[in-house]
């Protein structure tokens, strides 16, 4: 009963996370739109700043960064910034979720060495 319990409840956070994702094509058309600037932004701000945070639990772990940011704060701009500068190498599907784009162009923009 338990293992039930537990599969349909992992079943079901999967299911949530996997409609959580903003995808490049909602992104371009509230972007065009104008709408729901201030939400896009706080979203990606949290996703940015989770990045930043799972950086900072990786190194304390002794594990290989995702990205190795300079000594500098990133701040909403710098995200919104980053991931338009990597949607316009216009290599993403319609589909590509934004939080992974913004992944990639950290990765991109702050390699490690």
């Amino acid at each position: 009963m338990i293992t039930r319990w537990l599969a349909l409840s992992l079943s079901l956070v999967a299911a949530s996370a996997a409609h959580a994702a903003v995808t490049l094509s909602a992104y371009r058309q509230a972007t065009k739109e104008g709408t729901s600037e201030a939400q896009l932004k706080d979203y990606l701000y949290g996703v940015g700043t989770g990045y930043i945070y799972a950086n900072a639990q990786l190194a304390a772990l002794k594990q290989p960064r995702l990205f190795c940011q300079p000594d500098m704060a990133l701040t909403v701009d710098n995200f919104v910034s980053l991931l338009n500068r990597e949607i316009a190498q216009d290599r993403w599907k319609n589909e590509s979720d934004i939080e992974s784009i913004l992944l990639v162009a950290l990765m991109k923009t702050f390699p490690c060495k």
